[in-house]
């Protein structure tokens, strides 16, 4: 059976999703590289005294684009991208939030868990959507295999 338009759509919907967070991911990184220490404080954080750290977080979020931007491009391939994206997020999520109540009340960890939820649960929809057949009465899915891909 070939490829349908909702397939089509739902496959571009999780291609696009992962473009825009790679994107994300690069303007994030490259802030916390290249922004003055002196602008953290905007944030509500305090004004890093090394640049080491906001550049080793900086680095790490363009490693995370490249995965994001994988994913976009061979999501049809590597399935384990796409879920590593999604862990990534929700896992981000739940670090910031934990972090905001119980450590630093700043403003912009809570707003990046949220961003991070959302982009997380953004992936996940599209993943799912393009992964169950809804035109089957039993829902079979298709998605979330965690065995190794072995080609022979």
């Amino acid at each position: 059976m070939g490829t349908t338009n909702k397939d089509f759509l739902n496959q571009n919907k999780l291609k696009l999703i992962l473009i825009l967070i790679s994107l994300h991911s690069i303007a994030v990184g490259t802030g916390l590289i290249f922004v003055p220490g002196k602008l953290f404080s905007f944030f509500g954080l305090a004004i890093p005294t090394e640049k080491f750290f906001p550049v080793q977080g900086g680095v790490f979020h363009y490693v995370m684009a490249i995965a994001y931007f994988m994913g976009a491009k061979w999501h049809d391939r590597y399935n384990g991208i796409i879920q590593f994206s999604i862990i990534a997020k929700l896992m981000g999520a739940l670090f910031l939030t934990i972090f905001y109540f119980l450590v630093e009340q700043a403003w912009i960890i809570l707003f990046s868990g949220i961003i991070d939820l959302l982009m997380g649960l953004g992936i996940l929809w599209s993943y799912f959507d393009s992964q169950w057949d809804f035109n089957k009465m039993d829902l079979e899915f298709t998605g979330f295999d965690f065995s190794p891909e072995i080609n022979v």
